[in-house]
């Protein structure tokens, strides 16, 4: 073996290494994503995301978005409660709102006739 020999097959091999790296790093994004994000289908991501890539990688962009969506059930009760008393009080805000443009419309339409 000549030294051009040696320094393809050590090409060849780092080339390799690396191909198999970004292989390793492509599947395991979207889970990872997904686990650093809470998402509910976390486990369901993962799987997508290495089966897709194995698979061809056509849908794997669509995993991958999966990772990204925002989708909470429920979430802490103390939270949810919280939510629901200022999502309250401001449907009572648009009710006052809406009460005074009502009186406002009726004044301007009483003083034009």
């Amino acid at each position: 073996m000549s030294v051009l020999d040696i320094a393809a097959l050590l090409i060849l091999i780092i080339l390799a290494l690396l191909i198999g790296a970004l292989f390793w790093y492509l599947g395991a994004l979207p889970g990872h994503i997904a686990k650093e994000r809470d998402h509910p289908y976390e486990q369901a991501i993962m799987v997508g995301g290495w089966t897709t890539l194995i698979l061809g990688a056509v849908a794997w962009p669509f995993v991958l978005m999966w990772a990204y969506t925002p989708i909470r059930f429920g979430g802490d009760k103390e939270r949810s409660d919280e939510n629901k008393v200022d999502l309250h009080n401001e449907i009572k805000s648009l009710q006052v709102q809406v009460e005074k443009l009502t009186q406002e419309f009726k004044a301007q339409r009483g003083a034009n006739q």
